[in-house]
């Protein structure tokens, strides 16, 4: 069996989000993508424009600014509100996020899709309408390992 047992799972998300001591990437930043990211990392169609732009969510070293909890149970959860800039004009329907290590540029390191409800799938996806602040609740993002572990024979 692999090893993937809670501790080494909360440890991977620790440095995944600049956690903790292993964390390597300085700076976690979020993005928002209008596609559904796929496996291969092949697709991450990154919002841009009318008001966009990534948001620093971990800082290594730091609790920056405390809006991610630490891992536990296999999971990690943003512990307050993350906001994106207000939008200056519609912007595209999201499906899924992103981390990035700097603020423009580059491939995520970690990507994912967002559940959508009935909803939000019909329309494409979140919508986020000029004027309004596209966000994450606290408790509401949440990065997770399954609790299955890996057997070779």
């Amino acid at each position: 069996m692999c090893p993937y047992d809670d501790s080494n799972s909360n440890s991977l998300l620790g440095w995944t989000f600049g956690k903790n001591a292993l964390a390597a990437k300085s700076q976690v930043y979020i993005g928002l993508c209008t596609n559904d990211p796929v496996a291969d990392g092949g697709s991450f169609t990154e919002l841009s424009g009318s008001g966009y732009a990534r948001v620093l969510i971990g800082l290594h070293g730091e609790s920056y600014p405390g809006l991610i909890n630490a891992a536990s149970g296999r999971a990690i959860l943003n512990g307050k509100q993350i906001n994106w800039t207000k939008a200056t004009a519609d912007w595209d329907p999201v499906n899924g996020i992103g981390l990035f290590t700097s603020e423009t540029g580059g491939t995520p390191y970690f990507y994912g899709k967002l559940e959508l409800t009935e909803e939000q799938a019909a329309q494409g996806g979140v919508v986020c309408p000029a004027g309004a602040v596209f966000l994450f609740d606290p408790q509401t993002l949440k990065v997770s390992f399954p609790a299955t572990d890996v057997v070779a024979e």
